[in-house]
């Protein structure tokens, strides 16, 4: 009974991953930048998946790394939540911007939050499963929150997962953070009660001193080690230029800023060429014959209105964005 219902729960758990596919992510942004990545949407590691292994092992033997990527709506990620298991209780939910709860997890190393004037994003860091049993690198999870819908992005060395021939050789560069240790299999295995013998990090202090020799490329860490921190760095930093850069665009013309789309009083007129950040995407419209959204943006403090004068505080309204590139 108790496996049916996480059969049950993982087919639920995949119908929605379906039905929140994300089609207009451009993977070639980022694949272009990092030749290394191998792009793995809607799908989680699994050992019974043997397309999914198989993909692991390919990039493990080419030196790739692996991007996770999943979109969810604001609706769906707030109200009923990614890691929605109120019965096992590792996911928790902090207040943050807006009022919102995000769920993060006991699991995570590392937690924080950021917001940059268009968007905000959160990074949690996860190297070990439950008794500590440990991760030889670990991935970072990478959430932005932007237009009403939630990016996920998980980036992790395949070598993490695959347990070939390289798995021991990695845990072997590592004996001043880890020791073999015997554990119970735990619900990680579906074998409570039964021992194992596995990786473990050696406490609690060793395992964040891991995390923090990574950040700080250690030299006396392994190679592959540094090689991982540097590729992660590389990908957030895409990452976020690739929404700081969708999320914001020029003014092609002179152009009236309204509190409400369409017949909203207006608010003012900014100069051509202001740039403007898009906050929120609203309904279709037909405007001289252009077919486009009204977008709900922020014009900057400092900008300039269409007579040249400064805006000393920065306006949220809306526009028609046929008139932004």
């Amino acid at each position: 009974m108790k496996k049916l219902k996480k059969i049950l729960l993982m087919v639920i758990y995949f119908l929605f991953s379906f039905m929140l596919r994300a089609k207009e992510f451009d993977y070639s942004v980022l694949k272009d930048k990092n030749p290394n990545l191998v792009f793995l949407e809607n799908s989680v590691y699994s050992p019974f998946n043997r397309k999914v292994v198989s993909l692991y092992e390919k990039a493990s033997a080419e030196n790739q790394y692996i991007v996770q990527f999943k979109k969810y709506s604001f609706d769906y990620f707030f109200k009923e939540g990614e890691y929605a298991d109120e019965h096992e209780q590792i996911w928790f939910r902090e207040t943050i911007k807006d009022n919102h709860e995000i769920p993060y997890s006991s699991y995570a190393l590392d937690h924080d939050y950021y917001e940059e004037d268009n968007f905000f994003y959160e990074i949690q860091f996860f190297n070990y499963a439950p008794h500590l049993r440990a991760c030889p690198i670990g991935y970072y999870l990478v959430e932005i929150f932007f237009n009403g819908f939630v990016y996920s992005f998980e980036i992790e060395d395949p070598r993490s997962c695959t347990k070939d021939e390289k798995y021991d050789a990695m845990f072997n560069e590592l004996q001043d953070y880890v020791i073999l240790k015997d554990i119970d299999a735990g619900s990680d295995f579906d074998r409570v009660g039964e021992m194992i013998t596995t990786y473990c990090w050696k406490d609690e202090r060793t395992q964040f001193q891991f995390y923090l020799d990574m950040q700080n490329k250690r030299l006396s860490l392994p190679q592959y080690v540094i090689d991982f921190q540097i590729a992660y760095e590389k990908v957030l930093n895409d990452i976020l230029e690739y929404f700081r850069t969708l999320s914001s665009s020029l003014v092609k013309t002179n152009l009236r800023i309204r509190q409400s789309p369409k017949t909203g009083a207006p608010i003012i007129t900014v100069l051509e060429g202001t740039k403007v950040y898009i906050l929120e995407t609203g309904e279709s419209d037909v405007i001289d014959g252009i077919q486009g959204n009204w977008v709900k943006v922020k014009v900057p403090s400092q900008s300039k209105d269409k007579d040249g004068n400064l805006i000393p505080e920065e306006i949220i309204g809306w526009c028609f964005d046929g008139y932004l590139e």
